[in-house]
């Protein structure tokens, strides 16, 4: 049988003189003859491929082409995509922005003065927030009280507040600088920025944001950076009377300020976020945030609390008294986390002796309390009382102490008391160092430790250490 149309044929002479519109077809090839033959295929079984044909592309070309098609495609597609979703967000913003019934922030006190804002748009990524704005305020320094607050819920007001001197400022004024960095740009219009004032003679900055806001806007959130720069007014430090801060969710940065600012009484109030404080004196002094840490230098001559709420307190304090008989007090007190503070006492009585002094500190929530005392006045009235519950204490005292001691736990807790007696009299009279070290019951010891002969001990201070079912540590250097 073959397989062939007679019409598919093209005269020989067709070809040669190239009178064809096709390319010419082989002769029909039997099928018997392609089942039957084995060897291999002559000239006229062989297929014969035009010219005009073109030759197949490569596999590997084939493929490149293809991803590279598909690559483009998805780029395009992406593109499109996030176009549209751009365009979508920013009418479902507009929509509800037109729907929003706007909740005023409740302020506390009335404004004086309501913020100018100088908007920066080009003031760059600072805190990933797209949005800026800038304004100042003068406060008066001579002013009975200078006060920042701010209120606001956590997820739509932080910020932070730093305290610094600069040559660049009125000798008469404070200078505060606010930076608001936030996300869209009605925020500076559901949150109040203004000057404050209090009787006639306290003055203030405040920040208010809605507190309760059920259907708060996508991103509705703030961050507002305070600068209070304070002026440098020569070789005498500066008096400021008092400086008070309630900025819950703002970070506390104070400078170093000891020698150049003495302040009658500083309260810096955070939650949730430190406070770090480089140097600082106050006659009183209160300093407490919840949930983060209190670290600095501070110097006092009547009154320091350091108080943390589920926060570490990490303190090196000064303590200065005239030994007129009032004393000057510290309080380190941490609900849930360790108390690590070097406590220095100094007496600034003509004859730098005597001199006042009593520290409360106290941990909870199986904490360690670690107090050191590098030095003390001869002749020095230290009363110590440590407690922790269920975490080590240790305390160290200089070898000025003289009074009496006690150490409390647990029966089966390690009570331990080190005692230095060979060390020369730090009067330079030749004085012997005694001490006595009496078990009352288990987990219960006393003593008594002073310089001299029995008849002449003076019981000038006190050092208590109470803990349970933890060791406790005195150390009488």
């Amino acid at each position: 049988m073959i397989l062939h149309d007679p019409s598919d044929f093209i005269a020989e002479e067709d070809v040669q003189t190239g009178k064809h519109s096709r390319p010419p077809i082989p002769p029909a090839v039997e099928l018997a003859d392609l089942s039957a033959s084995t060897s291999t295929p002559t000239d006229t079984d062989r297929l014969v491929v035009s010219p005009t044909t073109p030759a197949p592309l490569p596999l590997k070309r084939t493929f490149r082409l293809q991803r590279y098609r598909g690559c483009a495609f998805g780029f395009l597609f992406a593109m499109l995509v996030g176009g549209l979703f751009r365009e979508l967000q920013h009418i479902l913003n507009v929509v509800e922005r037109r729907n929003l019934q706007v909740i005023s922030p409740d302020t506390p006190e009335p404004c004086i003065s309501y913020a100018a804002w100088n908007l920066n748009p080009t003031y760059g990524n600072q805190h990933h927030f797209p949005h800026s704005a800038q304004t100042t305020f003068e406060l008066p320094l001579d002013s009975e009280l200078l006060y920042f607050i701010a209120t606001g819920a956590e997820n739509q007001l932080e910020g932070s507040i730093e305290i610094i001197t600069s040559p660049n400022v009125s000798p008469h004024h404070a200078s505060v600088e606010i930076s608001a960095f936030y996300g869209i740009i009605d925020v500076l219009e559901w949150t109040r920025v203004c000057l404050l004032q209090r009787d006639q003679n306290k003055h203030g900055v405040g920040i208010f944001a809605a507190i309760h806001w059920p259907n708060r806007p996508r991103g509705y959130h703030a961050f507002f950076d305070i600068k209070v720069r304070l002026p440098v007014t020569g070789d005498s430090p500066l008096r400021i009377n008092h400086l008070e801060t309630d900025l819950p969710y703002f970070a506390h940065d104070v400078a170093d300020l000891k020698g150049s600012i003495d302040f009658g009484t500083v309260s810096l109030n955070s939650k949730k976020f430190p406070i770090l404080v480089h140097s600082l004196y106050a006659e009183h002094a209160s300093i407490s945030t919840y949930d983060a840490w209190i670290s600095g230098s501070f110097e006092t001559s009547s009154s320091l609390k350091i108080e943390g709420h589920g926060s570490t307190i990490n303190a090196n304090v000064t303590m200065l008294n005239d030994n007129s008989g009032v004393p000057t007090e510290l309080h380190l007190l941490d609900a849930s986390e360790s108390i690590e503070a070097t406590v220095n006492l100094t007496s600034t009585s003509p004859s730098r002796s005597g001199g006042a002094f009593k520290v409360n500190a106290a941990t909870s929530g199986n904490k360690a309390l670690n107090v050191t005392f590098p030095s003390a006045p001869l002749d020095v009235d230290l009363h110590v009382d440590a407690r922790t519950w269920g975490a080590p204490i240790t305390v160290s005292v200089p070898n000025t102490f003289e009074g009496t001691w006690s150490t409390r736990s647990s029966p089966d807790a390690d009570l331990i008391t080190d005692t230095n007696t060979v060390q020369p009299d730090p009067a330079g009279r030749g004085r012997t160092r005694n001490g006595l070290n009496r078990g009352v019951s288990p987990g219960v010891n006393e003593g008594t430790i002073y310089w001299g002969p029995v008849e002449d001990t003076r019981n000038y201070g006190e050092i208590r250490l109470t803990t349970f079912n933890a060791p406790a540590h005195l150390i009488f250097r």
